[in-house]
Protein backbone atom coordinates (compact mmCIF):
# COMPACT_ATOMS: atom_id res chain seq x y z
CA UNK A 1 0.00 0.00 0.00
CA UNK A 2 1.50 3.40 -1.52
CA UNK A 3 1.91 6.93 0.59
CA UNK A 4 -1.80 7.44 -1.42
CA UNK A 5 -3.73 4.63 -0.22
CA UNK A 6 -3.04 5.19 2.91
CA UNK A 7 -3.94 9.11 2.74
CA UNK A 8 -7.11 7.63 1.50
CA UNK A 9 -7.54 5.46 3.83
CA UNK A 10 -7.01 7.75 6.71
CA UNK A 11 -9.04 10.47 5.41
CA UNK A 12 -12.37 7.65 5.02
CA UNK A 13 -12.09 6.69 8.94
CA UNK A 14 -12.06 10.42 9.97
CA UNK A 15 -15.09 11.09 7.54
CA UNK A 16 -16.71 7.72 8.98
CA UNK A 17 -16.11 8.92 12.75
CA UNK A 18 -17.46 12.22 11.71
CA UNK A 19 -20.69 10.99 10.21
CA UNK A 20 -21.36 9.15 13.59
CA UNK A 21 -19.93 11.17 16.17
CA UNK A 22 -22.04 14.91 14.93
CA UNK A 23 -25.42 12.91 15.23
CA UNK A 24 -25.05 11.71 18.77
CA UNK A 25 -23.61 15.24 19.43
CA UNK A 26 -26.71 16.64 18.38
CA UNK A 27 -28.39 14.00 20.17
CA UNK A 28 -27.22 15.42 23.24
CA UNK A 29 -26.86 18.82 22.65
CA UNK A 30 -30.77 19.67 23.85
CA UNK A 31 -30.13 18.09 27.72
CA UNK A 32 -26.55 19.48 27.46
CA UNK A 33 -28.48 23.41 26.88
CA UNK A 34 -30.88 22.85 29.29
CA UNK A 35 -28.46 21.72 32.22
CA UNK A 36 -26.58 24.62 31.19
CA UNK A 37 -29.41 27.12 31.35
CA UNK A 38 -30.72 25.06 34.48
CA UNK A 39 -27.22 25.98 36.38
CA UNK A 40 -27.16 29.90 35.26
CA UNK A 41 -30.46 30.47 36.65
CA UNK A 42 -29.47 28.82 39.76
CA UNK A 43 -26.16 30.82 40.34
CA UNK A 44 -28.09 33.84 39.00
CA UNK A 45 -31.10 33.24 41.37
CA UNK A 46 -28.63 32.65 44.68
CA UNK A 47 -26.57 35.95 44.00
CA UNK A 48 -30.25 37.48 43.62
CA UNK A 49 -30.86 35.85 47.06
CA UNK A 50 -27.92 37.26 48.33
CA UNK A 51 -28.75 40.89 47.04
CA UNK A 52 -32.43 40.65 48.68
CA UNK A 53 -31.16 39.56 51.96
CA UNK A 54 -29.25 42.88 52.05
CA UNK A 55 -31.41 45.55 50.25
CA UNK A 56 -35.15 44.30 50.47
CA UNK A 57 -35.87 41.84 53.44
CA UNK A 58 -35.28 44.90 56.20
CA UNK A 59 -38.77 45.85 54.18
CA UNK A 60 -40.37 42.89 52.84
CA UNK A 61 -39.03 40.69 55.29
CA UNK A 62 -37.00 37.39 54.58
CA UNK A 63 -40.41 35.22 53.37
CA UNK A 64 -40.94 38.53 51.17
CA UNK A 65 -44.47 38.61 52.82
CA UNK A 66 -43.99 41.20 54.83
CA UNK A 67 -45.77 44.32 53.84
CA UNK A 68 -49.41 43.87 52.82
CA UNK A 69 -50.41 43.81 49.57
CA UNK A 70 -46.75 43.35 48.41
CA UNK A 71 -45.90 39.69 48.92
CA UNK A 72 -43.47 39.10 46.37
CA UNK A 73 -43.13 35.09 46.91
CA UNK A 74 -45.94 35.45 44.35
CA UNK A 75 -45.34 38.36 42.89
CA UNK A 76 -47.96 38.73 39.39
CA UNK A 77 -45.54 41.23 37.49
CA UNK A 78 -43.50 40.15 34.94
CA UNK A 79 -39.65 40.00 34.42
CA UNK A 80 -39.54 43.45 32.73
CA UNK A 81 -42.11 45.56 35.36
CA UNK A 82 -40.07 43.67 38.16
CA UNK A 83 -36.72 45.07 36.88
CA UNK A 84 -38.41 48.51 36.03
CA UNK A 85 -39.43 49.32 39.96
CA UNK A 86 -36.67 47.95 41.41
CA UNK A 87 -34.23 50.04 39.23
CA UNK A 88 -36.84 53.26 39.22
CA UNK A 89 -38.86 52.66 42.84
CA UNK A 90 -42.04 53.62 42.98
CA UNK A 91 -42.19 57.49 43.33
CA UNK A 92 -44.63 58.33 46.99
CA UNK A 93 -43.78 55.63 48.73
CA UNK A 94 -41.30 54.23 50.84
CA UNK A 95 -39.72 51.93 47.87
CA UNK A 96 -36.35 53.88 46.40
CA UNK A 97 -34.68 53.37 43.40
CA UNK A 98 -32.09 50.77 43.47
CA UNK A 99 -30.52 51.21 40.19
CA UNK A 100 -27.12 52.83 39.30
CA UNK A 101 -28.80 54.77 36.71
CA UNK A 102 -31.47 56.48 39.17
CA UNK A 103 -28.82 56.91 41.68
CA UNK A 104 -29.38 53.39 43.52
CA UNK A 105 -26.62 50.52 44.33
CA UNK A 106 -27.39 47.78 42.02
CA UNK A 107 -26.12 47.36 38.29
CA UNK A 108 -28.09 46.71 35.72
CA UNK A 109 -27.08 42.62 35.50
CA UNK A 110 -27.95 42.22 39.96
CA UNK A 111 -31.28 43.67 39.16
CA UNK A 112 -31.90 41.29 36.37
CA UNK A 113 -29.94 38.24 39.05
CA UNK A 114 -32.73 39.94 41.68
CA UNK A 115 -35.35 39.11 39.93
CA UNK A 116 -34.71 36.00 38.29
CA UNK A 117 -34.47 35.04 42.53
CA UNK A 118 -38.25 36.84 43.13
CA UNK A 119 -39.71 34.54 39.92
CA UNK A 120 -38.06 31.92 41.20
CA UNK A 121 -38.17 31.89 44.85
CA UNK A 122 -36.79 29.58 46.60
CA UNK A 123 -36.39 29.83 50.48
CA UNK A 124 -33.49 27.39 51.34
CA UNK A 125 -31.54 30.36 49.10
CA UNK A 126 -32.42 32.86 51.58
CA UNK A 127 -31.78 30.54 54.50
CA UNK A 128 -28.69 30.11 53.09
CA UNK A 129 -27.20 33.38 52.54
CA UNK A 130 -28.46 34.77 55.50
CA UNK A 131 -25.90 31.57 57.15
CA UNK A 132 -23.14 33.68 55.38
CA UNK A 133 -23.94 37.06 55.36
CA UNK A 134 -23.04 38.77 58.55
CA UNK A 135 -26.11 40.56 60.35
CA UNK A 136 -27.42 43.60 58.16
CA UNK A 137 -25.25 42.63 55.43
CA UNK A 138 -22.09 44.25 56.87
CA UNK A 139 -19.89 42.36 59.23
CA UNK A 140 -18.89 44.59 62.59
CA UNK A 141 -15.28 45.71 61.99
CA UNK A 142 -13.09 46.12 65.37
CA UNK A 143 -11.64 49.57 65.07
CA UNK A 144 -8.01 48.69 65.57
CA UNK A 145 -6.91 50.81 69.06
CA UNK A 146 -4.35 53.75 68.44
CA UNK A 147 -0.95 52.70 69.42
CA UNK A 148 0.37 54.37 72.63
CA UNK A 149 1.68 57.55 73.04
CA UNK A 150 5.81 57.46 73.30
CA UNK A 151 6.18 58.71 76.85
CA UNK A 152 9.48 61.44 76.92
CA UNK A 153 12.16 60.01 79.72
CA UNK A 154 12.54 62.54 82.45
CA UNK A 155 16.45 64.13 82.51
CA UNK A 156 17.77 63.92 86.00
CA UNK A 157 18.25 67.31 87.47
CA UNK A 158 21.78 68.00 88.50
CA UNK A 159 21.69 70.16 91.99
CA UNK A 160 24.69 72.10 91.84
CA UNK A 161 27.03 72.05 95.25
CA UNK A 162 27.63 74.88 97.24
CA UNK A 163 30.32 77.04 96.83
CA UNK A 164 31.80 79.60 98.50
CA UNK A 165 29.39 83.24 99.01
CA UNK A 166 31.18 85.89 97.19
CA UNK A 167 29.66 89.37 97.69
CA UNK A 168 30.04 92.06 95.13
CA UNK A 169 30.52 95.55 96.33
CA UNK A 170 28.32 98.52 95.15
CA UNK A 171 26.29 101.41 96.07
CA UNK A 172 24.46 101.81 99.49
CA UNK A 173 20.81 102.19 98.64
CA UNK A 174 19.91 105.70 100.17
CA UNK A 175 16.27 106.16 101.02
CA UNK A 176 14.62 109.69 99.56
CA UNK A 177 11.93 111.14 102.26
CA UNK A 178 8.06 110.87 100.64
CA UNK A 179 6.56 113.94 101.10
CA UNK A 180 3.01 114.06 102.56
CA UNK A 181 0.40 114.77 100.35
CA UNK A 182 -1.05 118.20 100.02
CA UNK A 183 -4.29 119.12 99.66
CA UNK A 184 -5.18 119.28 96.52
CA UNK A 185 -3.84 115.44 96.47
CA UNK A 186 -5.59 112.44 96.71
CA UNK A 187 -3.91 109.57 97.77
CA UNK A 188 -3.64 106.55 95.22
CA UNK A 189 -6.14 103.95 95.59
CA UNK A 190 -5.62 100.96 92.78
CA UNK A 191 -8.27 99.89 90.50
CA UNK A 192 -10.50 97.35 91.56
CA UNK A 193 -9.26 94.28 89.30
CA UNK A 194 -12.33 92.60 86.93
CA UNK A 195 -12.31 88.71 86.99
CA UNK A 196 -11.07 87.34 83.93
CA UNK A 197 -14.87 85.75 81.90
CA UNK A 198 -14.48 81.77 82.33
CA UNK A 199 -13.59 79.83 79.27
CA UNK A 200 -16.08 78.61 77.56
CA UNK A 201 -15.88 74.93 77.05
CA UNK A 202 -15.16 72.74 73.99
CA UNK A 203 -18.33 71.90 72.35
CA UNK A 204 -18.67 68.10 72.18
CA UNK A 205 -18.09 66.06 69.43
CA UNK A 206 -20.11 62.57 68.22
CA UNK A 207 -18.19 59.92 69.41
CA UNK A 208 -17.82 57.24 66.52
CA UNK A 209 -15.66 56.40 63.78
CA UNK A 210 -16.29 58.37 60.43
CA UNK A 211 -15.16 56.70 58.18
CA UNK A 212 -16.99 53.55 59.39
CA UNK A 213 -19.75 55.13 59.72
CA UNK A 214 -19.93 55.75 55.84
CA UNK A 215 -19.50 52.40 55.20
CA UNK A 216 -22.45 51.15 57.63
CA UNK A 217 -24.28 53.79 56.44
CA UNK A 218 -24.25 52.73 52.77
CA UNK A 219 -24.28 49.25 53.33
CA UNK A 220 -27.51 48.99 54.97
CA UNK A 221 -29.27 50.67 51.88
CA UNK A 222 -29.63 54.81 54.22
CA UNK A 223 -28.15 56.43 51.27
CA UNK A 224 -31.24 54.94 48.98
CA UNK A 225 -34.10 57.25 50.92
CA UNK A 226 -31.74 59.82 52.64
CA UNK A 227 -29.06 60.04 49.76
CA UNK A 228 -25.39 59.42 49.93
CA UNK A 229 -24.30 62.24 51.90
CA UNK A 230 -27.82 62.69 54.17
CA UNK A 231 -29.34 65.09 52.06
CA UNK A 232 -32.89 63.44 51.94
CA UNK A 233 -34.41 62.13 49.15
CA UNK A 234 -37.62 60.07 49.48
CA UNK A 235 -36.80 59.92 53.13
CA UNK A 236 -36.01 63.01 55.23
CA UNK A 237 -33.03 64.93 55.26
CA UNK A 238 -30.30 63.76 58.11
CA UNK A 239 -27.47 66.23 57.14
CA UNK A 240 -27.86 68.54 60.22
CA UNK A 241 -30.58 66.69 62.55
CA UNK A 242 -29.72 66.27 66.10
CA UNK A 243 -28.51 62.83 67.38
CA UNK A 244 -31.10 61.69 69.86
CA UNK A 245 -33.89 62.30 67.56
CA UNK A 246 -31.61 60.19 64.34
CA UNK A 247 -30.76 57.43 67.23
CA UNK A 248 -34.75 57.12 68.18
CA UNK A 249 -35.90 57.05 64.42
CA UNK A 250 -33.07 54.06 63.75
CA UNK A 251 -33.91 52.10 66.40
CA UNK A 252 -38.13 52.51 66.75
CA UNK A 253 -38.68 53.52 63.08
CA UNK A 254 -40.80 56.13 61.64
CA UNK A 255 -43.52 55.27 58.65
CA UNK A 256 -42.38 53.28 56.10
CA UNK A 257 -38.87 53.39 57.67
CA UNK A 258 -38.07 49.41 59.02
CA UNK A 259 -36.35 49.74 63.13
CA UNK A 260 -33.17 48.26 63.55
CA UNK A 261 -32.52 45.98 66.23
CA UNK A 262 -29.20 45.71 67.80
CA UNK A 263 -28.51 42.44 66.18
CA UNK A 264 -28.99 44.15 62.86
CA UNK A 265 -27.11 47.42 64.08
CA UNK A 266 -24.66 47.19 67.16
CA UNK A 267 -24.72 50.17 69.48
CA UNK A 268 -20.61 50.92 68.61
CA UNK A 269 -22.08 51.23 64.64
CA UNK A 270 -25.02 53.18 65.11
CA UNK A 271 -22.48 55.79 67.32
CA UNK A 272 -20.16 55.48 63.86
CA UNK A 273 -23.63 56.36 61.92
CA UNK A 274 -24.38 58.89 63.95
CA UNK A 275 -20.46 60.60 64.09
CA UNK A 276 -20.51 59.97 60.19
CA UNK A 277 -23.54 62.01 59.74
CA UNK A 278 -22.31 65.05 61.91
CA UNK A 279 -19.21 65.36 59.80
CA UNK A 280 -21.80 66.24 57.11
CA UNK A 281 -21.33 70.06 56.22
Amino acid sequence: MNDLQKKTVISALMILAMAVLVPVYWLREPARQEAAATRIKHEAATRGAEFFLSNCSLCHGRTGDLLPGRNLRQTQMDEAALAKVISRGRPGTGMPAFGAEDGGMLKKFEIGELTTFLLNWDQSLIESAAAHLPPAAAAPISTPSPPPLPTATPKPVVTPKPGPATTIPGPTPTTRPTAPPTATEKPFTPAATKPAPAATPPAPTAAGDIQRGRTVYASLGCAACHGAEGQGGIGPALKGKDAASVKSAIRSGKGTMPAFSPAQLTDADLDNIIAFLASLK
